[in-house]
């Protein structure tokens, strides 16, 4: 007869258990995430970027939503020379936040590293005339046809454009390349 009530008991203690469980994981999973986010502002502080940005895609994880974390991850793999989180943040900034051309003309550099010249140029074209894009436009524009394998309209299309002032020694350099 003892046995019933304390297999109650430990069946009743057990279910209720397990209906915290849920709670204090995710409890856990916010103290990690917090945690890391500290880590990795200490680290940025002290210079130590690589380790910041490890840290903050790590915080990332518990907070994918969160524009300022995924923004500064972005920043700090640039100044830490993480590519393919670099890339990675900066693709989905992209998707979720008006055009930056810093972002745009990293996109623009991928897709050129590897060949993707269509994409390249829809990145491109989404730069707009502002930011880098208003004197880079016609130089990347007139290489991504050479990649395309159309030289002779690139050096074309590179010399006619009037550049602006402060851009002309660079386009007059990469004409020559051209």
């Amino acid at each position: 007869m003892l046995r019933q009530p304390m297999l109650r008991i430990l069946t009743a203690s057990l279910l209720c258990a397990a209906g915290m469980a849920a709670p204090v994981q995710a409890a856990l999973a916010e103290e990690r995430g917090l945690s890391d986010y500290v880590k990795g502002r200490h680290a940025a502080a002290k210079g130590e970027l690589s380790r910041a940005a490890g840290l903050f895609e790590a915080t990332l994880g518990y907070a994918p939503a969160d524009d300022y974390v995924l923004q500064t991850t972005y920043e700090l793999a640039i100044a830490s020379g993480d590519e393919g989180l670099a890339l990675g943040t900066a693709r989905r900034l992209a998707a979720s936040s008006p055009y930056d051309s810093g972002i745009g003309m990293l996109l623009v550099a991928d897709a050129v590293k590897r060949g993707k010249w269509d994409m390249a140029g829809e990145y491109l074209e989404r730069l707009g005339d502002s930011g880098v894009g208003s004197f880079a436009i016609p130089v990347v524009e007139a290489w991504i046809l050479v990649g395309r394998g159309e030289g002779e309209k690139a050096r074309a299309r590179h010399l006619d454009d009037p550049p602006a002032p402060f851009a002309e020694s660079y386009r007059r350099e990469q004409a020559a390349h051209i």
